[in-house]
Order: structure tokens, then sequence, then C-alpha cells
């Protein structure tokens, strides 16, 4: 028989659980060992109420079904009953207030639960971010590959700083404008350079023609004389 594939309903129940139980776990066992506690009481009283029952004078147990009460079923029986119905009452409001607070740490265990996915759901974007770019860094088509390596650059930009700059002579650029924002190779297309984080900065248009085919170093050695 095939095993049933779970969807991710069924994967969000199964970990909910977990959480829930992780929090509630101790709780659930100190309120069992409670109500076992309060079971033997009421199962203590229970066996001298029938040890009284069956200790009773002739005639007793008859005339309790017939409503009339005498001495004996008032002292020894009547008593343990309410005994009894009151160990019944505990009983049911510790099951009760334990309830309440295995509710709460279940909450708890939710929102845990709930924290932790997207904890791992920003991550899991970050990977799938991180891979996108390692795509483009190590494609064999460099000059195909640079309009992907420029948006990366320009949206890591303005998540980091709010603007773009050129990386040279650090003027504000426009995003908007294309033709005003371009991807510098530190190292040249031409001389072997990649599209490596390394080796990509964002220029303006008159850094970019003015470095040509030079190498950062050279470029700027020549900007310094």
């Amino acid at each position: 028989m095939a095993k049933r594939k779970w969807n991710n309903g069924d994967w969000y129940n199964y970990n909910l659980r977990k959480y829930q139980s992780r929090e509630s776990n101790s709780l659930v066992k100190e309120r069992d060992e409670k109500i076992e506690q309060i079971e033997k009481i009421k199962n203590r009283y229970e066996n001298i109420r029938q040890r009284a029952w069956d200790e009773a004078p002739f005639g007793t147990e008859f005339l309790e079904l017939l409503g009339i009460n005498n001495s004996y079923n008032s002292t020894r029986i009547k008593p343990l009953e309410r005994k009894i119905s009151e160990v019944e009452s505990y009983k049911l409001e510790v099951w009760q207030k334990y309830q309440t607070r295995i509710y709460k740490k279940e909450d708890i265990g939710k929102q845990k639960y709930d924290d932790r996915r997207k904890e791992l759901r920003v991550l899991e974007d970050e990977r799938k971010k991180e891979r996108k770019i390692r795509k483009v860094e190590y494609s064999k088509n460099v000059r195909g590959s640079q309009a992907s390596m420029k948006r990366i650059l320009i949206d890591k930009a303005l998540t980091e700083y709010g603007y773009i700059k050129c990386h040279y002579c650090e003027k504000k650029l426009d995003e908007n404008n294309s033709s005003e924002v371009e991807l510098e190779h530190k190292t040249p297309v031409s001389r072997g350079g990649t599209n490596k984080r390394s080796n990509v900065v964002l220029a303006c248009f008159d850094c970019n023609r003015e470095k040509g085919r030079k190498t950062e170093k050279e470029f700027l050695k020549s900007k310094s004389l």
C-alpha cells in the first residue's frame, strides 16, 4: 500500500503539535498525577462507604431506598457520600484549572512555531537570493549577465543606504535613469574580468567612460596625478 503524501497543511499541523506539546507536556503530566491522586482519595472513600453499607444493620439499604433515614445512615453513610461528592467536585475544578493553563501554553507554542516559520522563510529567501547572485557571478556569458548583476547591486545599495552613488566620484545617481547608472568592472571584461561581486561596482556614465580599459588601480593612479 502506497504511503500517503503529506501536503504543506499536514506538515504545519504536525510541527505545530510538536511545539505545543513541548510547551504543555509538563503541565499535562502534572495534571494527570494530580487527578490520579484525587481518584485514589475518592476510591478510598467509596471503599469505606461500601464497607459501611455491608456492616449496616439489616434493613438500612431497604429503608434508604424508601427515602427513610435512620441514625446509622445519617452518621456513617451520608457523610461519606458528601465526601465523595466534594472530591468529585474538586477533581472537576482541578481539571478545568489545568486545562486553562494548558491552552495558554499551547498558544505560546503556536506563537513560537509561527515565529520560527517566519525566520526560516526569511532565511530561505536569503538563500534563494544568494543562489541567484552566484548563478550570475559564475555565468559563462559575462556580458549577457551584466544586466542581472547591475539590478542586484542597485537593490543592495537601495536596501543598505537608500540611494545609489558612483563608486569613483561618489555622485548620487538616479536609479530610474538607466543611462546614468552603469555596471563597472574593476578589472575590465576585455582583460579577463568577471561578474563576481568583488570585481563589480556601480559607476556613473562619465567615470565609466573615462576609466575605459584600465583596471581600478590604474584608473585611481591616473586620477591622482
